[in-house]
């Protein structure tokens, strides 16, 4: 049922001050819903159907118009037996940010007769078993895979670390964006293969493609492709960019707040809570409208971990460190890039900048003049900024502090 193009959806969409009341909004829905089935879906003038199951999609877009949907759902199954159909009703409400009614959630709908399904995470491994007996169609514009050379160089990328790994666990970013990169005709068609035998896999034409796609799927200006297209696909470009922008800061903030929350009853952990107060302690509260609309686009999940990687690269503006045990530089890093995007959502400008030598020096003296020097460039790179993330260079280790913030 396209409800979205239907003046019911004006009425509900994101009216947080004029939302009428339960009973009527209800009333409103069934009414919109009566006049809908059999005349605009099924054409359906006499006799009975011996079964329907009604199919509402991205209706989590619209939080009144899906509770509507859950709370009188008895009430139209009802009203459909008596009028259109014989023997049996179903509802299956489908969308991102459904799991914000969870089960534990009454609304009007006896719990026994009504369940939440989640749907797979995209598992890489499978999606590359599949790909090497079902090959997939083409996209326009891009190479075919039934060649053995492309459908081999893309099985040797997919799943290795990199930003294509990350954001493959979203299934349309996957579907819509990473593939239709990695198979473009203008990124990869000048490896053309001599005819269409299988190819193995110590080819040399093979192994150049192969470290070429590499190298594309881990490029950030190429992979915010597929961001883009995603904001595109999910209706987020519909918004204005201000909009955009209140959407997925409440989500990151969301997040950050949601990992701070066991902090808050471990007494061993309540000493990192204290480490990190000065950034804590100040975020803002969450706007819950905007929330609501995160929940809806599929850019939030109430529970965290649900949240795919793809999506958090999404919320992070992809930017993204990967860090493993003793590396202390990219734990850095990774600190630095935290600090911005948290700046970023108190209201800040954050810009960052790297010193030119270490401050204090392995003998613990400070260079003033080079901090004077440093200071007057980094303010002229960044005349808009009002806060700075300094961090040390890269090359060595020194006992200063691995960042400085400095708010102006």
């Amino acid at each position: 049922v396209p409800w979205e193009k239907h003046e019911i959806a004006e009425i509900f969409f994101f009216d947080s001050v004029m939302r009428p009341t339960n009973a009527r909004r209800n009333k409103e829905v069934l009414k919109y819903l009566k006049g809908v089935i059999p005349v605009d879906v099924f054409k359906v003038t006499t006799g009975r159907v011996p079964s329907l199951l009604l199919i509402l999609d991205e209706i989590g877009r619209s939080d009144p118009f899906c509770r509507a949907m859950i709370d009188i759902c008895r009430e139209l199954k009802t009203e459909l037996l008596a009028n259109f159909v014989s023997d049996y009703v179903g509802v299956v409400l489908a969308g991102a940010g459904l799991d914000r009614f969870g089960t534990d959630q009454n609304f009007g709908t006896d719990p026994k007769k009504y369940r939440m399904i989640k749907t797979k995470k995209v598992n890489l491994e499978t999606l590359r078993e599949k790909l090497m007996f079902d090959v997939p169609k083409p996209f326009e514009g891009c190479v075919n895979l039934e060649t053995s050379l492309y459908r081999k160089a893309l099985l040797n990328v997919l799943g290795e670390p990199g930003r294509a790994s990350v954001l493959a666990k979203n299934a349309r970013m996957l579907r819509r964006g990473l593939l239709k990169t990695l198979t473009s005709e203008g990124l990869v068609g000048q490896f053309v293969p001599e005819d269409g035998s299988e190819i193995s896999d110590d080819d040399p034409k093979l192994m150049r493609l192969t470290s070429h796609m590499r190298r594309l799927q881990d490029y950030p200006e190429v992979m915010d492709y597929t961001i883009s297209n995603y904001v595109s696909l999910n209706g987020l470009s519909d918004l204005s960019e201000e909009e955009r922008e209140k959407v997925i800061n409440s989500a990151f903030l969301y997040h950050v707040k949601e990992h701070l929350k066991p902090l808050e009853n471990d007494d061993e952990l309540m000493k990192l809570k204290d480490d990190v107060s000065h950034i804590t302690s100040s975020l803002p509260e969450i706007e819950e409208d905007w929330l609501e609309r995160a929940f809806r686009f599929g850019v939030c999940t109430k529970d965290i971990e649900d949240t795919s990687d793809a999506i958090r690269y999404l919320l992070c503006k992809g930017q993204r460190v990967v860090v493993g045990p003793g590396q202390g530089i990219a734990f850095q890093k990774l600190l630095a890039l935290h600090h911005l995007r948290l700046y970023e959502i108190r209201g800040f400008t954050p810009a960052m900048f790297t010193l030119s030598k270490h401050q204090p020096s392995h003998s613990g003296d400070l260079d003033c003049e080079a901090l004077k020097e440093d200071f007057a460039k980094m303010k002229a790179e960044n005349p808009q900024a009002t806060v700075f993330i300094i961090e040390q260079p890269q090359e060595d280790t020194a006992p200063g502090p691995d960042l400085i913030v400095v708010e102006l």
